[in-house]
């Protein structure tokens, strides 16, 4: 059960295996995932440490499989279709060390 109620949906698109010429053959993968999605701009630190704008914030239960090469689709409730990529990933812990919680920041 989730700490917070997670009523939006967001897909998300991998990439197809890549063979050793690092080109993807096999069509990419699509997962729907459960989450609470908040769109507003946020100033966040992405991987490499540089502070850069996110459009998104999204929190999924538990460890997500979300990765830094993959895109996140939404369709709002105007029907738009967003897509983007993940410029923050953080597992949030309680205090015994057990992830309760994914946010994504895109």
């Amino acid at each position: 059960m989730a700490l917070i109620p997670l009523n939006q949906y967001v897909t998300i698109i991998r990439q197809g295996e890549a063979d050793e010429w690092g080109e993807h053959h096999t069509p990419p993968i699509r997962i729907r995932m459960k989450c609470n999605l908040n769109e507003d701009s946020q100033l966040v630190q992405n991987q490499i440490g540089k502070e850069v704008v996110a459009g998104m914030e999204i929190i999924f239960d538990k460890l997500a499989d979300i990765r830094y090469e993959d895109q996140i689709e939404y369709t709002n409730e105007l029907n738009q279709t967003i897509t983007r990529s993940p410029i923050r990933i953080t597992p949030q812990r309680m205090i015994n060390g057990k992830v309760v919680q994914t946010a994504v920041f895109a």
